[in-house]
């Protein structure tokens, strides 16, 4: 995805297990909706259609990239065929480690967090344990609350990368109750 997609980049305050600072690239959209009422949150809608602003995260990292100048020898020297010079960063590329998507319906000021997570080589443990997956989902949530001022969250109660029940015990400890296949934050 380009740059021009993600229009917001803000910080997560949690670093790689190589140190290097965590980021989220953000895209917003604004859309329509036609309530089918076989979605998540179409119990929480009080209108059949409207309109529908869809959020679309990717955690990231920077990772440099270097250019390294060797000068090779006329002849081999024993196994070496020259001798570094010089090593300079020549750029820096993101590196994607999760996903996140979220909705907003501003009519009923009612917020879907539909995913938050991390890759699986990004993965440390249990999520409420993990605390880069912590620390991006809460900067994910804040950032969207912030943005939109809802009165209510509803995500699903499951996500397939974990086990339910390890999913459920993190979504309580950041302040949701399951009620079924969903769970509800009340601000």
């Amino acid at each position: 995805m380009s740059d021009e997609y993600f229009g917001f980049h803000i910080g997560t305050n949690a670093v790689t297990q190589h140190g290097a600072a965590i980021y989220l690239d953000l895209h917003e959209g604004a859309g329509r909706y036609d309530a089918d009422f076989h979605r998540l949150e179409d119990p929480f809608l009080t209108q059949k259609a409207g309109e529908q602003v869809y959020f679309h995260a990717k955690p990231y990292y920077n990772e440099p990239e270097f250019q390294v100048v060797v000068a090779l020898y006329h002849q081999p020297q024993g196994s070496a065929i020259g001798q570094v010079r010089a090593v300079r960063q020549v750029n820096t590329k993101h590196v994607h480690i999760g996903q996140a998507q979220a909705w907003f319906y501003p009519a009923d000021r009612l917020l879907v967090l539909w995913e938050c997570y991390l890759f699986d080589w990004c993965r440390t443990g249990a999520p409420a344990q993990d605390v880069r997956h912590v620390a991006v989902y809460q900067a994910f949530e804040r950032w969207l609350i912030t943005r939109c001022q809802p009165s209510l969250i509803v995500s699903p109660a499951w996500e397939p990368v974990y086990h339910k029940q390890l999913w459920q015990e993190f979504q309580a400890q950041q302040g949701y109750t399951i009620q079924g296949m969903r769970a509800v934050k009340r601000l």
